[in-house]
């Protein structure tokens, strides 16, 4: 190393970061222990759920038994599935997974999904906003 490396060197080491290295290493540094511990967590869990499924051969699900041997709870939320779905009818169009409308003839929906009819042609008619008469 000779004189002028060397100076180059001790400049550098009394000079100190600025505040945006120094932000920078701080931030990185908590970034950095932050993905070694959730690394050590799921490698000690071993990638398994805590207390939750089957157990020593046991069966999972709670609930009473109904008559099809089915959990009564898996019943109620195969009920619940159905009913957010609306049925599609002939004529109709499905804006959203509830909303199914006549297009033609529905105000809130005139000629596509989501076209409302409002102010001085408030009625739908023939996928057409229209007055009244």
């Amino acid at each position: 190393m000779d004189s002028k490396q060397f100076d180059e060197l001790v400049a550098r080491l009394a000079a100190g970061p600025s505040r945006r290295d120094a932000l920078k290493g701080i931030v990185g540094g908590a970034l950095a222990s932050v993905g070694a511990v959730s690394v050590a967590e799921s490698a000690s869990k071993g990638g398994k759920k805590s207390g939750k499924g089957k157990q020593d051969g046991k069966k999972g699900g709670k609930g009473k038994k109904g008559v099809a041997g089915n959990s009564v709870g898996d019943e109620r939320r195969r009920r619940r599935r159905r009913k957010k779905k609306c049925k599609l009818q002939p004529g109709q169009t499905r804006c959203s997974r509830k909303i199914c409308v006549d297009t033609r003839t529905n105000s809130a929906h005139c000629g596509r999904c989501f076209n409302q009819c409002s102010g001085a042609t408030p009625v739908c008619r023939n996928s057409v906003c229209a007055a009244y008469g």
